[in-house]
């Protein structure tokens, strides 16, 4: 299980085999090709992972960041299709998010991360692809939960700040 590569895939679209992914990255010259994902956009991950109860992914994602094995290859042949890959190779995690979502201002760059990191620690806790899958959209899922609640509690705010009626 170990060698086979995990997806978070784009809506409408199948997933690349494995081996697939191997090859584009073979072809290209090895991960070291790809673009390194911003340490911003770690940051921001790492932080959710840790306020979503998944300080192992964390430490994963921040270790993999350190040895600049998270990178963006484009967004064209087998990763037209998914938003981030992850893998092990040679006993190390790899994450692979594609370049157009690789900013972390981006709205699908967190979750992916997210989803990447969790995924990527459940396999190596020795869970399944299917299972680290599973986590890793409920985490996902909360995040989005999360992100809503967010929006909600700032509008609340600015709206009760706003309301003349509010104030004495």
């Amino acid at each position: 299980l170990r060698d086979k590569t995990s997806f978070r895939a784009r809506p409408g679209r199948s997933e690349p085999s494995t081996e697939d992914v191997l090859a584009a990255v073979t072809n290209a010259g090895g991960v070291d090709q790809f673009a390194v994902v911003s340490d911003e956009a770690i940051a921001k991950a790492v932080e959710v992972l840790e306020r979503l109860g998944q300080a192992g992914a964390a430490r994963l994602l921040q270790e993999a960041a350190r040895d600049h094995r998270i990178r963006a290859p484009p967004a064209q042949g087998v990763f037209e299709n998914v938003y981030g890959v992850n893998y092990v190779a040679n006993g190390k995690v790899i994450i692979l998010l594609t370049a157009d979502i690789a900013d972390a201002a981006h709205p699908e760059n967190l979750p992916t991360l997210v989803h990447e990191a969790i995924e990527a620690y459940q396999r190596l806790q020795g869970d399944t692809i299917e299972e680290a899958h599973t986590k890793a959209e409920k985490a996902e899922q909360s995040l989005v939960q999360d992100q809503i609640k967010s929006i909600l509690d700032r509008t609340d705010s600015a709206y009760i700040q706003k309301d003349p009626s509010s104030r004495h």
